[in-house]
């Protein structure tokens, strides 16, 4: 929910801009302003907008991976313990090695990602 929060932000700055570009701002439109960027986090971004929305959107299909990882780690474990054999016992332990690797890269992924995006942001001055 709150990936969807941060991807419909990026079009509060633009709002910003309209309601900045009527002149005098009416009353009331200052309290509602401050409730809009309160619930959206990202409304001051700026040109990093792009950036975060690209973040978010990484961020989502890591979580979404490591979830599917995560899900497919403990059916791994309900075939192991009702296996009936050795052959679905060895298939299940295959199973659960892949998907802790997978889980392992997911998290190593979404690690390097916020990585370079930290010091893409840090070089560009932000």
């Amino acid at each position: 929910m709150y990936d969807l929060f941060d991807l419909l932000s990026a079009l509060v700055p633009t709002a910003s801009a309209k309601l900045s570009g009527l002149g005098s701002q009416g009353p009331g439109v200052s309290e509602m302003w401050s409730s809009i960027t309160e619930l959206f986090p990202f409304t001051d971004e700026g040109a990093n907008t792009p950036a975060t929305i690209a973040l978010s959107i990484i961020d989502f299909i890591l979580k979404t991976i490591g979830l599917g990882a995560a899900a497919v780690l403990v059916w791994a474990g309900v075939r192991a313990v009702f296996s009936g054999g050795e052959g679905g016992l060895d298939e299940a332990k295959k199973m659960a090695k892949n998907a802790a690797i997978g889980l392992i890269c997911a998290i190593i992924a979404d690690a390097v990602v916020q990585y370079a995006y930290d010091k893409i942001v840090e070089a560009a001055g932000g």
